[in-house]
């Protein structure tokens, strides 16, 4: 029973490749014919089962850039970016999305390791830079107790090491946390209605796009009072923008 079922995922190993071939080549005759969300539905099938991370990436942003899913091709530029930093095609089409959706990359242009460190800080989650701070500061206050200076060599540098770098992951955390809360822009998360009022019955003065940034002028409730780039004032639901940071 063993072997038959080790035979099965060998046979699975050697149809996968023409199996995720043979979509990719469905899904781009959907694209051509301008059925961009057949397509999508393909290439996340393919990702599902494991096909190559970068092409399918990119092909899913391209469906979700055609159908004017902004935020969700922008998310996908960024996976594919992940998996190959060197993407060229991935980088140019993720700043268009972030174009059309209203967002500026604040990058510093001819100091790529100012852009690179301002990459990676935005990158950080807080929660982790805490935690590590916290193991830091732990392990440099055990280290000052428990261990004699015979047993650790160079203790005291190897517990300012400590104490430092322990220190800066906390600033980091409290920093990146400190921004998030005076952030007042937002990205429209699906097409909604601008009403007049925080009042899902009060007339709609316009309808928003979803992928478009808006910045929030007053807060009630669960509705939040906005503006977007076309310069339209109104009321949305609060469960429908998510905080961006530019």
């Amino acid at each position: 029973m063993a072997m038959i079922i080790a035979g099965m995922r060998i046979l699975f190993m050697f149809l996968a490749i023409p199996a995720v071939g043979w979509a990719s080549g469905s899904a781009s005759t959907f694209y051509e014919k301008g059925q961009y969300r057949e397509a999508l539905a393909i290439y996340e099938r393919s990702l599902a089962s494991g096909g190559p991370e970068t092409e399918l990436l990119f092909n899913a942003g391209l469906c979700c850039y055609r159908l004017r899913e902004y935020p969700r091709a922008i998310l996908y530029f960024e996976k594919a970016l992940l998996w190959k930093s060197g993407c060229g095609p991935c980088r140019d089409m993720r700043d268009r999305a972030n174009r059309a959706a209203g967002i500026e990359r604040m990058e510093m242009p001819g100091d790529s390791t100012s852009g690179t460190l301002q990459r990676a800080v935005s990158r950080i989650n807080s929660l982790y830079a805490f935690a590590i701070g916290s193991l830091m500061l732990s392990m440099a206050i055990a280290l000052r107790l428990f261990a004699k200076s015979k047993q650790v060599k160079h203790r005291n540098g190897v517990n300012w090491t400590l104490v430092a770098v322990a220190l800066v992951c906390m600033a980091l955390a409290f920093s990146r946390e400190w921004s998030l809360k005076r952030m007042k822009s937002y990205i429209l998360m699906e097409t909604v209605q601008l009403h007049q009022s925080p009042d899902p019955l009060s007339p709609a003065a316009a309808e928003l796009p979803a992928g478009i940034k808006l910045d929030e002028l007053l807060r009630i409730g669960d509705w939040v009072k906005v503006t977007s780039v076309s310069w339209e004032t109104g009321w949305v639901p609060s469960g429908k923008i998510e905080k961006i940071g530019l």
